[in-house]
Formats: structure tokens, sequence, C-alpha cells
């Protein structure tokens, strides 16, 4: 059968890449097998990736663009096959839930501040800093989906662990891998501010929910994500206040304390009433 004249051979991979519901965390995943080959071959490709894509002091301000980029300097063959695998299940689950907008701007935010917080370290205590691969982006995604998910194992390589102790590990991988102990605490700002992120800022956006389904036990639904607006109402009265909502959280939790006043003074909360 002759082959159609018109038709591109690299059709086929762009469609393999970026169809489905996680084109980001399928890009990312592709670009850096496709640079980790690339910097064997040539030395030069190799040259050029390092010098615009590692965030160090004397190109963060030459090169800015490194500040989001440097995801995609890939690390070597062995982290890059654990990391990755590790970026494309966690990842992909985000960006399917909260889908491919949001989570690009949220990727690109934790990859900024991750390198800012890095450099910022750096700066004040006078230590040379490297900064590439997507480890701390990874990170803070890991941390991310524990948050959603803080009551349910995490399945490590046909090992459950707690949620709670894998956001533990996380953060003391950080810091591990980073070398230098002073640097590494400023490493965590990225997964610090996923976990705020979870804990507070996501009430703007649509979130997943879960649901129970007997033959594959309980996963979060994607199919039926439902939005939430900021000002939505709860079914008993309270609003979705965003984070940056001070005094309506202090209004909030000036009225919690009225209540639980009204509810210790009528003998409700009364251990023996409840007997």
């Amino acid at each position: 059968m002759p082959l159609d004249p018109q038709r591109n051979p690299l059709d086929g991979l762009r469609s393999m890449v970026l169809r489905g519901p996680t084109p980001l965390t399928n890009s990312i995943v592709f670009i850096n097998i496709v640079l980790l080959v690339l910097t064997y071959v040539s030395t030069q490709i190799a040259g050029f990736a390092e010098a615009n894509l590692v965030v160090t002091q004397s190109t963060a301000l030459k090169h800015p663009w490194s500040l989001v980029l440097y995801p995609l300097m890939p690390p070597g063959p062995i982290m890059l096959l654990f990391w990755g695998f590790t970026f494309w299940q966690f990842g992909g689950s985000l960006e399917r839930s909260w889908g491919t907008a949001r989570y690009s701007a949220y990727f690109a935010a934790v990859s900024a501040l991750s390198a800012l917080s890095v450099l910022l370290g750096g700066y004040l205590f006078h230590q040379p800093v490297g900064l590439a691969t997507f480890l701390l982006p990874l990170a803070g995604i890991v941390i991310a989906f524990c948050a959603l998910n803080p009551n349910d194992p995490i399945n490590c390589w046909f090992v459950n662990i707690p949620s709670k102790w894998v956001m533990a590990i996380v953060f003391a991988l950080v810091w591990f891998f980073m070398g230098n102990p002073i640097i590494g605490l400023f490493a965590e700002a990225g997964p610090l501010a996923s976990l705020w992120y979870v804990s507070y800022g996501r009430s703007w956006g649509d979130i997943g929910h879960y649901t129970k389904r007997p033959s594959r036990g309980e996963i979060i639904d994607f199919q039926a994500a439902r939005k939430r607006k900021s000002n939505a109402v709860y079914l008993d009265g309270s609003i979705r206040r965003s984070p940056f909502d001070i005094r309506g959280r202090w209004r909030d939790m000036q009225e919690r304390k009225k209540l639980a006043r009204l509810l210790k003074n009528s003998g409700l909360l009364d251990p023996e009433d409840r007997r």
C-alpha cells in the first residue's frame, strides 16, 4: 500500500502525546525523554539545554524563562524512570481532575515559586545554587494529591503507605536531595505552597469528588467533577471563602464561637445527655 505523501510521519507521535485528558503531563515526560537522549548524543545540545534550562544565580536574570522551564531538564536515566512514572501517575491524576488550564497554571506557579525560593536562600546565605529537573514540582504534585486524599493509602510499588506518611517522606526527600541543608529548607516552599493551595486556595476552582464503585473501590470520579465557585453556599448555609477573605473568615470564626457557646449553655454538649 503506497504511503500518503501528504501525511506527516510525526502526526501519530503528536497524537499519542497530546491525546487524552493529560496533554501537559504527557508532554513534560516526553520532552524529558527526548532531551535525555539528545544530551547523550550531542554535547552541543547538552550545553544549550544546560545554559537555557538550569536555574542559577548568574543565569536567572538573563534567562527568566528558566524559572518555569527547568522541569524540562532531564535527570539521569534511572531517576527519570522512577520520577517520570511518579509524575505521570500523580500529575496525570491532578490534570484530569482540575483540567489542563488550571493544572498548567498550578504547575508553572509551583515551579517558579520553588526556583525563586531556592535563589533567595542562595542569595541570603551566599551559597551557589543550581536547579534543574522536575523534582520540586513533582514534590508539590505529590503533596497536593495526598492532601486531597488524606484518609486514603498511597500504593508505592506494591506497598500501601498512609497519605500523611507519604507527605512527610516527600518533605524529607526534598530536603535531602538538595544537598545543602539550608537550601533544602528553602526548597520546601513549593510543597508547602501546594499544601496551602489544596487546603484553602482550591475553593475557587473545580475539584473532583469521591464515588464508590464495587469493582474498583473508592476512586476519584473525574467524569462527574463538579464546579464550585467562591460564592457557592454549603448545605448548612455557610459560604465558601476565598483564602484572602480575611474579614469573612474572621466573621465565620466568631459565628462558630457563638454557636459553640449556645450549644454549651443549652447542655447539648454535656456528656451525660449523650448517654
